[in-house]
């Protein structure tokens, strides 16, 4: 309904007022990047003349969702950004419970619009810690696509199980739009596409329109694919990578990387935390309250959707689980590079998407058994989800307004270098961390350069050695030098080169004749 809606947008919109990114490097690196291309270039970032660090070839719908966000919000910036991924996911989340408890819309007087609305920002504010359960990456204030794919993957699994048995074209269509923005969100949205096919397949048992609802998404991210090809780029999660042979030899050898890491990932099931609450959630875990919870609804559920449909989802979901972790394994074994292999990068957030999707919908599924929930049994509910996730946990859901702004300073640094710099102009820094401050800079710069050395941390490059020459010679390149945080050796390098001390927060202007050079300063930030 729409005093529901409000409701839930008014609770997303307090959330991201006046949001920043922090410091999580791929907010930088390429999903904020990506929007900020595209708004740059109207262009998909994947083209040639996008300065993306990485993933180019990944699918482009979230981008191109948050960026209409941003639009249609008066311009694009970091909390429109936030803003349109994090109330997509929220309504997502609450639009499921609907779907099963067939919520109608309030009428009827101010009172009735009043009680829509405060209905609506309870679900709002629950559909944030239920995610926020399902978070021991703390990725819940950032951009990341993880949460959002277990809440289209809810959605999705939700309308198929309310298709009744006058299921037409038109719910036929929605299911086939719906798989086609996940596979195009992001790559292992391949995995829940495939799931929700057999899913549809056993609900329906329509073999023919099954087949539409795999084909049509299937050439749309087809499609994708072609296109990056065309511009010669290829992918991380290139299926051509994998050889079960190579595996096999490698777990062969109890020394071997790959078999190293299989025991490390096996461990990890068990060991790492997936969830925040009061009672921390492993993968096993996790799997064994999923088992619990769809005893619970066949238990007291079975008339609201049927023996036949628990019946499938629990198959559904518990076989999923087994087909996430071996999915999750083959990427780590082919698809990652070998130091991200070797640490399980990331694999909290990987893991906790599945367990936000299977229970989620679980959760979603035993909620709607009431149908119409009133006003107070909502805020009931909510204060239960407040307990179970832990109060300290909820720390992050305040405001991002109240936070400041955390990488102020690489935007005001960047903001002076755009008001001086010339088209074709590149610019050096001089940095202890250029990979990290490069990365926070060349968000801000759009299509100015920054001069990308072999040096990322030049604090361990002491004075007099060789590799201040390959450093000098990239100076003698550039227009401009930026200055961040130098070090004694630093300062001592350039002495002969400035007009003074080398300065931290300084912009120089680069005078060279093609072999040496001198910096003027211009500016300070």
């Amino acid at each position: 309904s729409m005093t529901i809606y409000a409701g839930i947008y008014l609770v997303y919109s307090v959330l991201d007022f006046k949001r920043h990114f922090t410091y999580e490097i791929d907010e930088f690196m390429h999903w904020g990047k990506m929007v900020r291309i595209m708004d740059h270039l109207d262009r998909f970032y994947c083209v040639p003349e996008s300065n993306l660090l990485a993933h180019k070839d990944y699918p482009p719908l979230i981008s191109v969702i948050e960026l209409l966000f941003g639009k249609a919000s008066g311009g694009v910036s970091e909390g429109s950004v936030s803003f349109g991924i994090h109330l997509l996911s929220g309504l997502l989340i609450c639009a499921s419970f609907c779907l099963f408890a067939g919520e109608k819309e309030s009428r009827g007087g101010k009172i009735r619009i009043l009680s829509g609305l405060l209905k609506g920002t309870a679900m709002g504010v629950s559909s944030m810690v239920l995610m926020r359960m399902f978070d021991s990456y703390d990725i819940f204030n950032t951009i990341y696509t993880d949460l959002y794919i277990a809440a289209a993957a809810i959605y999705l699994f939700a309308f198929i199980l309310c298709l009744g048995e006058e299921e037409g074209k038109t719910e036929t269509g929605a299911v086939i739009l719906i798989s086609s923005a996940i596979l195009l969100s992001k790559q292992i949205g391949i995995f829940f596409a495939g799931l929700s096919f057999v899913l549809y397949f056993l609900v329906t048992k329509k073999k023919i329109r099954t087949v539409f609802c795999v084909l049509i998404p299937a050439f749309s991210f087809l499609t994708w694919k072609i296109y990056i090809k065309i511009l010669g780029l290829s992918g991380q999660f290139e299926l051509g990578r994998i050889s079960i042979k190579t595996l096999f030899k490698e777990l062969m050898s109890f020394e071997s990387t790959r078999s190293i890491v299989t025991r490390e990932f096996l461990k990890s099931l068990f060991d790492v935390q997936l969830s925040w609450g009061i009672v921390p959630l492993t993968f096993f875990g996790a799997f064994i309250v999923c088992i619990a919870a769809l005893i619970f609804l066949y238990r007291y559920g079975k008339d609201g959707f049927g023996t036949y449909r628990i019946n499938i989802t629990s198959v559904m979901v518990l076989a999923g689980a087994i087909g996430y972790i071996g999915t999750l394994y083959v990427l780590y074994m082919f698809c990652f590079e070998e130091y991200e292999m070797r640490i399980l990068a990331s694999f909290n957030r990987y893991m906790s998407t599945y367990w936000l999707f299977a229970i989620g919908l679980i959760a979603i599924m035993l909620l709607s058994l009431r149908k119409e929930i009133t006003l107070s049994a909502w805020f009931i509910l909510l204060a239960v989800l407040v307990c179970v996730c832990g109060p300290m946990n909820l720390s992050c859901l305040k405001p991002q307004v109240l936070r400041g702004e955390l990488m102020k300073e690489y935007r005001e640094f960047a903001e002076q270098v755009i008001g001086m710099a010339e088209p074709g102009d590149r610019i050096f820094v001089i940095t202890p961390n250029r990979f990290l401050d490069n990365m926070y800079l060349q968000y801000y710069l759009d299509d100015i350069d920054l001069i990308d050395g072999e040096y990322d941390y030049m604090a361990e490059i002491s004075a007099g050695d060789p590799g201040w020459e390959a450093i000098e010679n990239d100076i003698v390149q550039s227009s401009y030098v930026l200055v961040m945080d130098p070090t004694d050796a630093m300062k001592e390098e350039f002495a002969d080169k400035t007009d003074g001390d080398l300065k931290d927060g300084c912009i120089y202007k680069v005078e060279t004749d093609g072999r040496s050079f001198m910096l003027h300063p211009v500016a300070n930030y």
